[in-house]
């Protein structure tokens, strides 16, 4: 160990790891179901698949069988996003938040002047 005037000697090594980018998973657009040309299609589309979740033997079959037909349904009827936001958009911001938030930094930078001059 080396010792000088309040002074230690330190050796280290740094990593950096990359981040993992975060893959988008599509949802449904399930919000389309309230249009009612969208909801008509969608139970056209159901009924007309209505045999396969008759011809299931058991209650789980039946289940995941039902799930297959309402989630084809739902996508060939409403579609999925495409990817993740590009820009998230807050919809409180508005003109009169803006403006006041603008107004807030003007203020602080004066009061910040003042107490940096004193």
């Amino acid at each position: 160990m080396y010792h000088s005037i309040g002074y230690l000697l330190v050796m280290s090594s740094l990593v950096l790891h990359q981040g993992r980018k975060i893959m988008h998973i599509p949802s449904l657009k399930v919000w389309k179901l309230r249009e009612p040309n969208v909801k008509q299609e969608f139970a056209r589309l159901v009924t007309d698949r209505k045999d396969d979740i008759f011809e299931a033997d058991n209650v789980e079959s039946k289940w995941n069988a039902m799930r297959e037909v309402w989630q084809k349904a739902t996508e060939q009827v409403c579609g999925s996003t495409k990817g993740p936001l590009r820009h998230s958009e807050t919809w409180w911001w508005n003109y009169e938040v803006a403006k006041a938030i603008e107004e807030k930094r003007r203020c602080y930078k004066i009061w910040h002047k003042n107490q940096n001059s004193k």
